[in-house]
């Protein structure tokens, strides 16, 4: 099977969206945390399927307007390959 131009080689862009500020950082923040030590621990065993993951972590601030601003830069601008949200947004 041909494996795809558009993703050989190329890392891996995740984007997490978690309440860092706000009434519920103290679950975003862990959350972010979590996130992070995921990603590396991954990424110091080979990445996932050979390919290096990038975190691209925002605070959504617990506010439903920063969270769907904060989506839509991860898709438009960061143009990530997948999205995590928080808790309350």
């Amino acid at each position: 099977m041909k494996e795809s131009t558009t993703s050989a080689g190329r890392s891996i862009k995740v984007g997490v969206i978690t309440d860092q500020t706000g009434a519920l950082s103290f679950v975003g923040i862990a959350n972010a945390n979590v996130a992070t030590m995921v990603i590396n621990d991954i990424n110091a065993k080979g990445g996932l399927l050979g390919r290096h993951i990038d975190l691209y972590l925002e605070d959504n601030a617990t506010t439903d307007s920063v969270a769907e601003a904060k989506a839509t830069k991860l898709v438009l601008q960061d143009q990530v390959d997948v999205i995590f949200g928080g808790i309350y947004t």
